[in-house]
């Protein structure tokens, strides 16, 4: 019986070893290292939209998990994906029927990226009602800032999501949402478990 288990615990080894170098053969481009892949499913699984996802620093494929969250929660589609040196952006359009010189609402989401497409910041323009709703539902909810009416013009709202700054704020009329970094917070990530 022991030799049996023993033989079970090596091929499972073998195993699992194959897939890490598969993984890094193939997907190492896409999603980073199998660590930070590991860290971004555990993200998405605890969330409460599961499309959540840390951006700065990460591979660009996790930007389209917020597309992903605004087509599935939001009714908007993908409208254009403009290719453009040094940046990630996604243009998407509100579902709906639209008459006469009324035109759809659009949401452009448009991320700086490194050489190796990772994310350096990134900025989300769009309806004040919609923003509002991505900032409120997407990142974790938080008792400081839970109600459009609290994001009012000249109001700077910001939430701390796993090493990510998430600013909501105005420039004039004009809501924005921006991406960066968050100097007070080292998050790391964490080493992948045996």
């Amino acid at each position: 019986m022991k030799i049996f288990y023993t033989l079970l615990i090596t091929i499972w080894s073998i195993a699992v070893s194959a897939q890490n170098e598969n993984f890094a053969k193939q997907d190492e481009k896409m999603y980073g290292t199998p660590a930070e892949k590991a860290h971004q499913d555990d993200i998405a699984r605890q969330s409460n939209n599961r499309f959540l996802s840390r951006l700065v620093g990460f591979k660009m494929y996790y930007a389209d998990n917020l597309s992903t969250y605004l087509q599935m929660n939001m009714d908007y589609s993908l409208g254009d994906a403009p290719d453009s040196k040094g940046y990630f952006t996604e243009i998407l359009t509100k579902k709906g029927v639209y008459i006469g010189k009324i035109k759809p609402p659009k949401m452009v989401l448009k991320f700086a990226i490194d050489k190796d497409e990772r994310i350096k910041s990134g900025v989300i323009n769009g309806r004040f009602a919609d923003l509002a709703n991505l900032f409120i539902n997407y990142w974790p909810m938080s008792a400081e800032w839970n109600s459009e009416v609290q994001l009012k013009p000249g109001v700077a709202a910001q939430k701390h999501c796993f090493g990510d700054l998430i600013t909501f704020n105005w420039v004039g009329a004009t809501p924005f949402i921006k991406v960066t970094k968050d100097a007070n917070i080292s998050f790391p990530v964490p080493p992948l478990k045996q």
